[in-house]
Order: C-alpha cells, then structure tokens, then sequence
C-alpha cells in the first residue's frame, strides 16, 4: 500500500484511499455554493539526504 505522497495518475493504491474519498465533503446542491476550510498544521523543513527541499510554486509562478 502506498501513502502520500503518491502521485494518483500513475501509482497510488486508490483502495488504500477509499475511506477518505467516500467521505469527503461534498456539495450536493447543484443551485448553490457551499465553504471550506482548511487548515494548515505548522510544519518543519522537509530534509531528503541532508538537502532541505526548497519551495516549487510550479509553473504558475505567483510570487516575487
């Protein structure tokens, strides 16, 4: 079984996620919006080797 971070369009074991999925909040009215929130725990630098992973905002880079 694979665990985040798993890339779902090539390797992640989506029985491993089912729970999760099958009880996510959802908006079920089609006429109206509905609100999220989310949050983000504090967290540490991610360290791979001794090398501490930089930030990658992708190819929508927002920030200056």
């Amino acid at each position: 079984m694979k665990a985040f971070p798993v890339d779902l369009n090539k390797d992640a074991d989506l029985e491993a996620f089912n729970p999760y999925l099958e009880t996510a909040e959802r908006n079920l009215n089609t006429k109206s919006w509905t609100r999220m929130m989310y949050v983000l725990p504090k967290s540490e630098p991610v360290n791979v080797n001794g090398e501490v992973l930089k930030e990658d905002h992708g190819p929508w880079r927002v920030f200056q």
